[in-house]
């Protein structure tokens, strides 16, 4: 009970969002509406709002070219090793927690991880290019 008074009530709702409210505030940002009234019969409608909300305003061209220069291959190799160290920690973890391998563990790990990297790639790129 403790880490749901002190985790979910104290540090998210009370520290974590004043926290963006206040930086929000600071930084000039505009404040979104993510609860819009709409009737029940138009989940289309609500559907494609959120796939607008949640996709780029544009699409950036990606030219990854690992043998512009010396430095970008090594860059890029970095990516590789880091993906072969996390493929091992996968399966350390399925023998040490001695999972069965179609547990639903790992697949959620696997998926968050796989949308936590999406946004880390752009940046990656945007670090050997610039």
């Amino acid at each position: 009970w403790d880490s749901i008074i002190l985790d979910w009530l104290v540090a998210n709702l009370l520290i974590g969002m004043n926290l963006g409210m206040i930086t929000q505030k600071m930084l000039n940002w505009p404040s979104l509406n993510w609860a819009q009234d709409y009737p029940s019969s138009m989940w289309k409608i609500k559907l494609s709002k959120f796939m607008t909300v949640m996709t780029p305003s544009s699409w950036i061209k990606y030219d990854w070219n690992p043998d512009n220069d010396p430095i970008s291959l090594i860059l890029n190799a970095t990516i590789w090793i880091l993906m072969g160290v996390g493929e091992v920690n996968s399966f350390f973890l399925i023998n040490i927690f001695q999972l069965p391998r179609d547990h639903a563990f790992n697949a959620l790990r696997q998926v968050f991880f796989c949308l936590a990297a999406l946004p880390a790639c752009e940046e990656w790129y945007e670090y050997t290019r610039h």
